[in-house]
């Protein structure tokens, strides 16, 4: 299994851990709508490219068709480029406040950099709804849109 390693970018965050792991965004040139997702998961880690696991096959079954989003022409990201390591194991679970909050500062500032050609992006969980300046909570604005 393959794990990329962290640009220099991810140095003095708050999960750098081992320097692996890091998992960039996906964007498609010609894509107007950018999916942003909360962290990756481990199918991701290895592969080095968001939503390849299950929430991915979920996304691209699922929501896609319902939202009439084609897989090959939408962009795909996260808010948080890599797993947390937990007690010496990458771990699902996002960290506690602590550790979450100045990971996801570092990690929209030193590496989200949504492209002029995407119009919309539909963020998927409270911590993507926050890296795009979202105020209150995600359940909150639910089916609304922030210009």
């Amino acid at each position: 299994a393959m794990s990329l390693n962290k640009p220099a970018g991810c140095h003095g965050c708050p999960m750098f851990g081992d320097g692996l792991g890091f998992v960039p965004d996906k964007f498609v040139e010609s894509a107007k709508v950018c999916v942003l997702g909360q962290n990756p998961g481990e199918t991701e880690e290895m592969v080095g490219e968001p939503f390849v696991g299950k929430t991915g096959e979920m996304l691209k079954q699922e929501f896609f068709p319902r939202a009439n989003l084609q897989a090959e022409t939408t962009s795909l990201g996260n808010a948080i480029k890599c797993r947390w390591i937990k007690g010496g194991k990458k771990v699902n679970e996002l960290p506690p406040a602590a550790i979450l909050n100045p990971a996801l500062e570092h990690c929209v500032k030193a590496h989200l950099r949504i492209p002029s050609n995407i119009k919309l992006v539909i963020a998927c969980g409270a911590l993507a709804w926050k890296a795009m300046d979202g105020e209150g909570s995600i359940g909150d604005w639910r089916g609304f849109l922030k210009t």
